[in-house]
């Protein structure tokens, strides 16, 4: 639908360790939808932020990125002129 791919990267904040995708898809508009009290809802399934192998454990997370009206334009403006 919108041409490009979203990628969710995780990795340590407080310590040196391994970038790991959790998401890397372009988005639906089943994932896009507004939001009454900000902007804009971005909804994904992604992996789990830590894989616990030793259970094997699969599972799926619901993640909601919500942004207002203003940090939208902001990603558009910065998206126009990088610098």
């Amino acid at each position: 639908m919108m041409g490009a791919r979203m990628r969710v990267r995780v990795r340590p904040a407080k310590r040196e360790g391994a970038d790991r995708v959790i998401f890397d898809q372009e988005l639906s508009r089943q994932e896009m939808r507004p939001d009454p009290d900000a902007g804009i809802a971005i909804s994904i399934t992604a992996e789990a932020l830590h894989k616990k192998s030793r259970y094997r454990d699969n599972s799926s997370y619901r993640y909601d990125i919500i942004l207002s009206q203003a940090e939208v334009l902001e990603l558009v403006r910065q998206a126009a002129d990088p610098r």
